[in-house]
């Protein structure tokens, strides 16, 4: 019972981890400038994925679909008042190209 109690545990703590994804902000690459050179990169090094800084999402989510990389997670910076937190075009643009993907969308 003891023997059966542990493997149980150990394999549930073993499928956890083999679950869990690390993926570094795309700012830690910034001094290389292509996007398809980060991607390699990136999987090169045994990530799962990025995060991004959006400006050129469209652009961005072939290459690491090329390289079966996910987007996780992208970061929106609002400037809002007491009254009111508009949202630019641009912004809204970025995340709909999102649309159907598990991405996070981050708002500051």
């Amino acid at each position: 019972m003891k023997t059966t109690l542990f493997t149980l545990i150990v394999t549930i703590n073993f499928s956890i981890l083999n679950a869990w994804e690390i993926a570094p902000f795309d700012n830690g690459l910034e001094d290389i400038e292509s996007i398809e050179e980060k991607a390699s990169i990136l999987k090169e090094l045994g990530y799962a994925g990025t995060t991004w800084r959006p400006s050129n999402t469209s652009e961005v989510l072939p290459i690491l679909d090329k390289h079966d990389l996910k987007l996780f997670a992208t970061y929106v910076v609002l400037s809002a008042t007491e009254t009111e937190c508009p949202i630019p075009e641009q912004t809204i643009r970025e995340i709909e190209v999102l649309k159907g993907r598990d991405t996070f969308v981050w708002l500051t």
